[in-house]
Protein backbone atom coordinates (compact mmCIF):
# COMPACT_ATOMS: atom_id res chain seq x y z
CA UNK A 1 0.00 0.00 0.00
CA UNK A 2 1.39 3.39 -0.91
CA UNK A 3 0.48 6.79 0.43
CA UNK A 4 0.35 9.83 -1.79
CA UNK A 5 1.07 13.14 -0.11
CA UNK A 6 -0.44 16.29 -1.46
CA UNK A 7 1.84 19.27 -1.97
CA UNK A 8 0.05 20.96 0.95
CA UNK A 9 1.00 18.13 3.32
CA UNK A 10 4.58 18.25 2.12
CA UNK A 11 4.87 22.03 2.46
CA UNK A 12 3.23 21.95 5.90
CA UNK A 13 5.92 19.56 7.13
CA UNK A 14 8.76 21.94 6.20
CA UNK A 15 8.48 24.30 9.18
CA UNK A 16 8.49 21.38 11.62
CA UNK A 17 11.44 19.66 9.94
CA UNK A 18 13.42 22.91 9.78
CA UNK A 19 12.63 23.71 13.41
CA UNK A 20 13.73 20.27 14.62
CA UNK A 21 16.87 20.41 12.48
CA UNK A 22 17.72 23.82 13.94
CA UNK A 23 17.16 22.45 17.43
CA UNK A 24 19.38 19.45 16.74
CA UNK A 25 22.19 21.65 15.42
CA UNK A 26 21.88 23.98 18.42
CA UNK A 27 22.01 20.99 20.78
CA UNK A 28 25.15 19.70 19.08
CA UNK A 29 26.91 22.91 20.09
CA UNK A 30 26.15 22.33 23.79
CA UNK A 31 26.87 18.60 23.64
CA UNK A 32 30.04 19.11 21.60
CA UNK A 33 31.27 21.72 24.05
CA UNK A 34 30.70 19.46 27.05
CA UNK A 35 32.43 16.54 25.35
CA UNK A 36 35.34 18.42 23.76
CA UNK A 37 36.16 20.78 26.62
CA UNK A 38 35.22 18.83 29.74
CA UNK A 39 35.04 15.09 29.08
CA UNK A 40 37.38 14.25 26.21
CA UNK A 41 39.82 17.15 26.31
CA UNK A 42 43.48 16.22 25.71
CA UNK A 43 46.07 17.21 28.32
CA UNK A 44 46.81 20.92 28.40
CA UNK A 45 50.04 22.27 26.92
CA UNK A 46 52.61 23.54 29.45
CA UNK A 47 51.67 27.23 29.15
CA UNK A 48 47.97 26.47 29.68
CA UNK A 49 48.78 24.23 32.65
CA UNK A 50 50.52 27.20 34.28
CA UNK A 51 47.47 29.41 33.69
CA UNK A 52 45.15 26.69 35.05
CA UNK A 53 47.34 26.27 38.14
CA UNK A 54 47.30 30.03 38.77
CA UNK A 55 43.53 30.26 38.25
CA UNK A 56 43.06 27.36 40.68
CA UNK A 57 44.86 29.37 43.40
CA UNK A 58 43.28 32.80 42.90
CA UNK A 59 40.00 33.17 44.78
CA UNK A 60 37.30 35.75 44.32
CA UNK A 61 34.33 36.46 46.57
CA UNK A 62 31.04 36.34 44.69
CA UNK A 63 29.50 38.90 47.04
CA UNK A 64 31.18 40.80 49.87
CA UNK A 65 31.49 38.41 52.80
CA UNK A 66 30.00 35.55 50.77
CA UNK A 67 31.30 32.40 49.17
CA UNK A 68 34.71 32.46 47.59
CA UNK A 69 35.48 30.52 44.45
CA UNK A 70 38.66 30.20 42.47
CA UNK A 71 38.79 31.60 38.97
CA UNK A 72 39.09 28.02 37.69
CA UNK A 73 35.93 27.00 39.58
CA UNK A 74 34.02 29.99 38.19
CA UNK A 75 35.19 29.42 34.63
CA UNK A 76 34.50 25.69 34.78
CA UNK A 77 31.11 26.21 36.40
CA UNK A 78 30.03 28.77 33.80
CA UNK A 79 31.35 26.61 30.98
CA UNK A 80 29.62 23.40 32.09
CA UNK A 81 26.46 25.26 33.05
CA UNK A 82 26.11 27.07 29.74
CA UNK A 83 26.92 23.94 27.74
CA UNK A 84 24.19 22.11 29.64
CA UNK A 85 21.74 25.01 29.19
CA UNK A 86 22.42 25.02 25.44
CA UNK A 87 21.74 21.31 25.24
CA UNK A 88 18.62 21.57 27.42
CA UNK A 89 17.24 24.51 25.40
CA UNK A 90 17.64 22.54 22.20
CA UNK A 91 15.96 19.49 23.71
CA UNK A 92 13.02 21.58 24.94
CA UNK A 93 12.63 23.19 21.50
CA UNK A 94 12.87 19.82 19.73
CA UNK A 95 10.41 18.01 22.01
CA UNK A 96 8.11 21.03 22.13
CA UNK A 97 7.61 20.89 18.38
CA UNK A 98 7.41 17.12 18.38
CA UNK A 99 4.53 17.12 20.86
CA UNK A 100 2.89 20.37 19.70
CA UNK A 101 3.63 20.69 15.95
CA UNK A 102 1.43 23.77 15.70
CA UNK A 103 4.25 25.69 17.42
CA UNK A 104 6.25 25.37 14.20
CA UNK A 105 3.38 25.26 11.72
CA UNK A 106 2.43 28.88 12.37
CA UNK A 107 4.48 31.98 12.96
CA UNK A 108 4.83 32.00 16.71
CA UNK A 109 6.79 33.58 19.50
CA UNK A 110 8.19 30.12 20.20
CA UNK A 111 10.04 30.05 16.88
CA UNK A 112 11.05 33.70 17.27
CA UNK A 113 12.67 32.92 20.63
CA UNK A 114 14.51 29.95 19.09
CA UNK A 115 15.66 32.16 16.21
CA UNK A 116 16.87 34.83 18.64
CA UNK A 117 18.78 32.25 20.71
CA UNK A 118 20.44 30.74 17.64
CA UNK A 119 21.24 34.18 16.22
CA UNK A 120 22.80 35.25 19.51
CA UNK A 121 24.84 32.04 19.60
CA UNK A 122 25.99 32.74 16.04
CA UNK A 123 27.09 36.29 16.93
CA UNK A 124 28.99 35.02 19.99
CA UNK A 125 30.51 32.18 17.97
CA UNK A 126 31.82 34.50 15.27
CA UNK A 127 33.51 36.73 17.83
CA UNK A 128 34.75 34.14 20.33
CA UNK A 129 34.63 30.50 19.22
CA UNK A 130 36.33 28.15 16.72
CA UNK A 131 34.79 27.06 13.42
CA UNK A 132 32.50 24.17 14.50
CA UNK A 133 30.15 26.28 16.65
CA UNK A 134 30.21 29.05 14.02
CA UNK A 135 29.02 26.64 11.33
CA UNK A 136 26.49 24.86 13.57
CA UNK A 137 25.01 28.10 14.92
CA UNK A 138 24.80 29.64 11.43
CA UNK A 139 22.99 26.55 10.13
CA UNK A 140 20.71 26.49 13.19
CA UNK A 141 19.85 30.17 12.71
CA UNK A 142 19.04 29.57 9.04
CA UNK A 143 16.85 26.58 9.93
CA UNK A 144 14.84 28.58 12.47
CA UNK A 145 14.55 31.45 9.98
CA UNK A 146 13.38 28.98 7.33
CA UNK A 147 10.83 27.54 9.77
CA UNK A 148 9.51 31.01 10.43
CA UNK A 149 9.33 31.92 6.73
CA UNK A 150 7.66 28.66 5.65
CA UNK A 151 5.17 28.62 8.54
CA UNK A 152 1.57 28.96 7.47
CA UNK A 153 -0.22 31.66 9.36
CA UNK A 154 0.46 34.44 11.82
CA UNK A 155 0.68 33.79 15.52
CA UNK A 156 -2.64 32.82 17.00
CA UNK A 157 -4.11 31.47 13.77
CA UNK A 158 -3.82 27.74 13.15
CA UNK A 159 -2.80 26.53 9.71
CA UNK A 160 -5.58 24.80 7.78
Amino acid sequence: MSTVLSSGATSASWPRALHQTGSTLFGLIGLGHLLAVHLLAPPLPEAEREVAALSARVTSPLVPGGLERTVLELNTGYSVGLGAVGLAFAMLAWFGVRHAPELALRRSGFTLVCLAAAGTMFALSVTSFPEPPIVLSAASTLCYLGALVTAGGPAGRPVR
